[in-house]
């Protein structure tokens, strides 16, 4: 079987190849450092926010890590595989020129780069989402969101592992992914362009689904519109996703069915699964992030009270009103301060997490503390229950 015909693999035949100009092994044209500069901002917000969601998880909140903590973990790692691997494809393997300037003797390492760098996007991808909604299955009350969403994990792990068995086995034997291009090489592939096409379309179609699952449940929180907005942009972060993973379906288009330069496009493929899978751990993070912020505001309101408060007791001496100066303080986070307060409302849904700032402990879904200072919403709403009348503690329930 030979190359432009092994089972289906896309190969330009004679009458495109006498059509492209003579190869530039010595300067050939480039893409230039784009994709270097992308991957690299990638890979370092990437990591302060997975370094912040671990902070909050486990120093502020005390909360210890679950099981979407793990799962974003393992994620990043194989994030920072893919960045390593685009990065060395676009650089050292040729995947930055036109197909006719990249030398024969860098066919196969680029295409080995290549296959790597697919099983770190399929791992990376999938477990990004796979915490999305292990965090869904910690915040969404009501039965049949949660029936939703373990559904849907399953099929984001299902996905995956679909996903892993078509690159182990597309290609037998399994070398021949790589020495496809070697001239007496023998073996047979599967049609690399349809399950590459199918393999994004299914990855969008999850991404789509993972973001729309939350909103049933946001659109019945009782709460003021300003803290409506806030919450619903904390959830519509998943939108920057779903437009990353709509370009790289258009540059995959690109790639496999209209055009045979498959490393000069084969650049923006790779760059913007990138920019999905970071982007999607981002979104991971962002909502346990919050608690980090929180905590910020919540020490910078202390100092500020404890400021305007020495102020006042010097007005207070020298003839000046103190509760004129008191007026002027402003609580840092005001709106998740109303929230800590609200009295009970029948049918709201949520979960959160409790922390006491002073006595460094927390608790999670309903647990009491005492002297508590600050409530870390873990995103929709809560009520609170009447036991704080009865016993001068705080306690939050999930109903």
């Amino acid at each position: 079987m030979t190359a432009e015909t092994a089972g289906g693999m896309r190969f330009p035949p004679p009458e495109v190849t006498a059509t492209w100009p003579k190869p530039n092994y010595i300067d050939p044209e480039r893409r230039g450092p784009a994709n270097l500069i992308v991957q690299t901002t990638l890979i370092i917000i990437v990591t302060i926010f997975v370094a912040v969601r671990l902070y909050a998880r486990l120093v502020i909140t005390k909360a210890g890590l679950g099981l979407d903590d793990v799962t974003i973990v393992i994620s990043w790692i194989f994030a920072i595989g893919l960045t390593i691997c685009v990065v060395l494809a676009s650089v050292q393997y040729g995947w930055d020129v036109h197909i006719w300037d990249l030398p024969p003797e860098d066919r196969v390492a680029s295409r080995k780069v290549s296959w790597i760098g697919l099983v770190f996007y399929a791992v990376s991808a999938a477990l990004s989402k796979a915490a999305i909604l292990i965090f869904y299955l910690r915040i969404l009350v009501s039965r049949f969101d949660k029936i939703v969403t373990k559904i849907a994990l399953a099929i984001v792990m299902i996905f995956m592992v679909f996903t892993l068995l078509v690159l182990f086995f597309e290609c037998r034997p399994f070398g021949y992914y790589w020495e496809i291009l070697v001239p007496g090489a023998k073996g047979t592939c599967l049609d690399e362009t349809a399950y590459m096409v199918a393999i994004g379309a299914g990855g969008l179609v999850l991404d789509i689904a993972i973001f729309v699952i939350p909103f049933r449940s946001l659109a019945k929180l009782k709460i003021r519109l300003s803290q409506k907005l806030q919450v619903l942009a904390l959830f519509s972060a998943g939108l920057f996703v779903i437009v990353a993973s709509c370009v790289r379906i258009y540059y995959n288009e690109l790639v496999f069915i209209k055009t045979y330069d498959v490393t000069w496009h084969g650049y923006m493929t790779w760059m913007w699964a990138a920019i999905e899978v970071h982007v999607s751990i981002i979104c991971a993070c962002v909502p346990a992030c919050r608690a980090f912020v929180a905590s910020w505001n919540t020490t910078a309101s202390k100092a500020s009270k404890a400021s305007k408060a020495s102020k006042s007791s010097k007005s207070s001496r020298t003839g000046i009103n103190p509760g004129r100066a008191a007026k002027n303080y402003n609580p840092i986070d005001e709106d998740l301060a109303e929230l800590t307060s609200r009295s009970p409302q029948n049918g709201s849904h949520a979960n959160v997490t409790v922390g006491s700032l002073k006595s460094g402990r927390s608790a999670e879904f309903g647990d009491g503390i005492d002297g508590g200072v600050t409530v870390q919403m873990e995103v929709l709403q809560y009520n609170e229950n009447r036991f704080e009348e009865r016993t001068g503690k705080k306690e939050v329930s999930v109903v």
